[in-house]
């Protein structure tokens, strides 16, 4: 209960005389000395917080008990004594304030006698435990912490408020240098009202920081009537909300009445529900020095373009006339090219026919042979003249010639054979599927002419069963013309030359590796070797498309890339990668 009340029990014994009552001395009533404890009772209980106490009070008297009268008073409450009703035994205080007090109780007879001796109790009132000492210490502490964090964040507030006004300064003052440093006017245009106010005014325009527009005709009456349409029109397209941003250049009239070029940059900044705008903020800045400038570039640009209409003219007669002579050089070098691919047939065709005149000359001298034998034969058959010796020597002789033209025959129909089957393929150029190994040794059997009159020689390594897919006619063109490009510029002053070709297979692609061991080539021929019409031999038969052939053969027909590797007296190298499937 937040509140006790207290009964305590004083003890007032009386007097007795021979059975009777007798007043005693000083009253005749007395309270005993237990009065006391009974109070230090009562103290401790009031420490624990308790603001109510009520006391009982009781003495000692056998003969008339209930005519005892008890007064009562607590010092530091009470002014007066408080006289208790007959039979009245209690005195009872209610919400005490902290602190000591000192009660004092007297009791006399209602028979007019005096009173008896007092009886004192001391009473100390322990405030609440939210009133004590310790508590408001710890309560003002508290206040002292929160007004010493409201001091802080006061000031903490003001020096953010402080910082923004400074930055809010320094930004308006940055603004200012900007707009200084720019030479360009801020305005502030309030579509509402028609008042715009300015910063950093362009002094040749105005020289007031406020002005007031009626209406936007009155704002187009400042501006040079022919650019009064476009002006007009990209404000109300900005202000409607058609256009993101507003940038115009257009000549306003100036304070001594002339007209300079003016810059106006700006953005709606506010705009109502429809998206109309309200107010608009931007920039502007006198360009009359640039637009002049550019009226003067427009001027030399027209200008140019007059002359550069004049040179393209003149510039395209030139590329007809042009044109019409790399035509003429493009089919003569397509008819060269031709020319060099026939050339190069013939002297296959000459090779070969010089190749089977010897064994079909040997093989018609073994028949006239045999036959010269066969008439001696007969005619000793006819006189009956024949022996076993004849018999047998014309069998020899006959069997001899048989087996030599039999040999040359089939020399010339395998050397028949290799010639048609290249020939047609350096005509016809269609693909097919080849054997490398064994066409490329078909190529070589057709250079044999060429090669028998030289001492140089020429191998093949070339794996077996390696089969493509391409134009054998291109394949044989490329083997020739290298072969013979070797032999007329590689191998000058040296007495036996080596020529390798060599083929490697990869997945998809195959490599021929061409290298000889001739004199090689300086770096400004390397880097033309491929170029139509280039050559070292000029005026001795050279005619410069033979490796220019074999480039277009090996990029364009054979769809594949090649390189060439030399350096003088490092002999020649041509890497040539093709794809094994083409056409």
């Amino acid at each position: 209960m937040p509140r006790d009340v207290e009964h305590t029990q004083a003890w007032v014994p009386r007097q007795k005389r021979l059975g009777h009552l007798h007043p005693g001395p000083a009253g005749h009533h007395q309270i005993r000395d237990q009065q006391v404890e009974l109070g230090r009772a009562v103290e401790e209980r009031q420490r624990l917080g308790h603001s109510s106490i009520a006391i009982e009070f009781s003495a000692l008297d056998f003969a008339n008990p209930d005519g005892l009268r008890f007064s009562h008073r607590l010092e530091g409450l009470d002014q007066d004594w408080i006289e208790g009703l007959q039979q009245t035994r209690t005195a009872g205080y209610n919400n005490l304030s902290a602190g000591s007090y000192l009660l004092r109780a007297r009791v006399r007879d209602d028979d007019g006698g005096g009173y008896g001796p007092e009886a004192t109790l001391a009473l100390v009132i322990q405030p609440p435990p939210w009133r004590s000492p310790g508590a408001l210490a710890l309560y003002a502490l508290v206040l002292g912490a929160l007004a010493l964090a409201l001091v802080l964040h006061t000031r903490r507030r003001w020096e953010r408020e402080r910082a923004v006004a400074d930055s809010i300064r320094r930004s308006e003052e940055r603004l200012k240098l900007a707009l200084w440093g720019s030479r360009d006017e801020l305005w502030d245009l309030d579509l509402r009202s028609g008042k715009m106010v300015r910063e950093n005014i362009l002094p040749i325009i105005s020289t007031s920081a406020t002005v007031h527009f009626a209406s936007r005709e009155e704002f187009l009456r400042e501006v040079h009537p022919d650019d009064q349409p476009d002006v007009l029109s990209q404000l109300t397209r900005h202000i409607q909300g058609h256009s993101e941003f507003y940038e115009n250049t257009y000549r306003m009239r100036t304070l001594d009445g002339l007209w300079c070029w003016v810059l106006s940059r700006g953005f709606a900044v506010e705009r109502d529900a429809t998206g109309r705008a309200l107010r608009m903020v931007g920039t502007s800045r006198d360009v009359s020095a640039s637009a002049e400038s550019a009226e003067q570039l427009r001027k030399l640009n027209d200008e140019l373009e007059h002359r550069v209409e004049e040179r393209t003219r003149a510039l395209k007669l030139s590329n007809r006339e042009l044109q019409f002579t790399l035509d003429e050089l493009k089919l003569t070098q397509r008819q060269l090219v031709e020319s060099e691919k026939m050339a190069a047939l013939g002297g296959l065709v000459a090779g070969i026919a010089h190749e089977i005149n010897t064994p079909l000359g040997i093989g018609v001298t073994a028949a006239s042979h045999l036959e010269d034998e066969t008439r001696k034969l007969t005619k000793l058959v006819g006189e009956g003249k024949v022996s076993r010796g004849a018999l047998d020597a014309y069998q020899s002789e006959a069997l001899s010639s048989a087996q030599l033209i039999l040999s040359n025959l089939r020399r010339a129909g395998q050397l028949i054979k290799s010639f048609k089957q290249v020939a047609v393929d350096q005509s016809s150029e269609q693909a097919r599927e080849i054997d490398l190994r064994t066409y490329l040794e078909e190529v070589l059997v057709s250079l044999g002419p060429a090669l028998k009159k030289t001492p140089h020689t020429v191998s093949i390594k070339c794996p077996e069963n390696l089969r493509i897919y391409t134009y054998p006619g291109a394949i044989s063109q490329i083997v020739v013309n290298l072969v013979m490009n070797s032999l007329i510029h590689a191998f000058e002053g040296i007495e036996h030359g080596e020529i390798r070709v060599e083929c490697e297979s990869y997945d998809e692609e195959w490599l021929l590796l061409y290298r000889d061991n001739g004199v090689g080539m300086s770096e400004d021929v390397r880097l033309r070797v491929f170029d139509p019409f280039f050559t070292t031999k000029r005026g001795q038969g050279g005619s410069g498309l033979g490796l220019h052939v074999v480039y277009n053969l090996v990029t364009q027909l054979l769809r594949g890339s090649l390189d060439c590797i030399s350096a003088p007296g490092k002999g020649v190298e041509f890497q040539i990668q093709m794809p094994k499937r083409v056409g």
